[in-house]
């Protein structure tokens, strides 16, 4: 991602009370006209879908794209329609692996992965990720809102949603997530779990 992308300074937004960063492209085309860009996106796209790590090396993605010929026909008929134009599902998993992969590299996250196991997401979350400020490790919640057009009624959306993480009534699907988080090896043992729980951040990439 530091090849193609970094994010600007973030300010604050009084109104609002929120902090807003933007992801810039080093290049002056648009990220969806850089094959090389793209093709990388694809990858890690196949990498979660076949539950190869991101840092994965390439052939162990070949590898399992072999040994899952099947299972990568039902990620065609999912992501494309008939006529193989990309389907509303394509733009989903599109966005949150494109998050993903921002969080993971151009952000000061220690790990994160996406919330749920593949093909089942949390309803209140689609990324969870463990970050380190002011010498304390927080929990951050991400949602991904893939529009041009709402972006700013879908983010209303997610705080709207976030709030109930905030009075604690997800505990039990926040609890399970980051118990996925250390089984996925992602997260380092010396992170205090207890921690995580009060000290909770909320972001909305979209």
């Amino acid at each position: 991602m530091h090849k193609f992308c970094r994010i600007e300074t973030e300010r604050y937004v009084e109104m609002g009370k929120f902090y807003e960063g933007r992801v810039v492209s080093h290049s002056t085309q648009p990220l969806h006209a850089d094959h090389s860009f793209m093709d990388e996106l694809a990858n890690q796209i196949l990498r979660h879908y076949l539950g190869v790590p991101t840092g994965g090396k390439l052939r162990m993605l070949r590898e399992t794209v072999l040994k899952e010929r099947n299972g990568l026909s039902d990620l065609r008929e999912r992501l494309f329609k008939e006529d193989l134009s990309p389907s509303l599902e394509f733009f989903t998993e599109a966005s949150e692996t494109l998050a993903l992969w921002i969080e993971q590299d151009l952000d000061k996250v220690i790990c994160a992965r996406k919330a749920g196991s593949p093909h089942n997401s949390t309803p209140a979350f689609d990324l969870i990720g463990v970050t380190l400020g002011d010498g304390k490790h927080a929990l951050r919640l991400v949602q991904v809102k893939a529009t041009e057009s709402d972006l700013r009624g879908q983010s209303s959306l997610a705080i709207r949603k976030f709030r109930k993480a905030a009075e604690r009534k997800l505990e039990y699907a926040i609890g399970f997530e980051v118990t996925l988080l250390q089984d996925s090896k992602y997260m380092p043992d010396y992170v205090d779990v207890n921690d995580l729980r009060y000290n909770i951040q909320y972001r909305v990439t979209g």
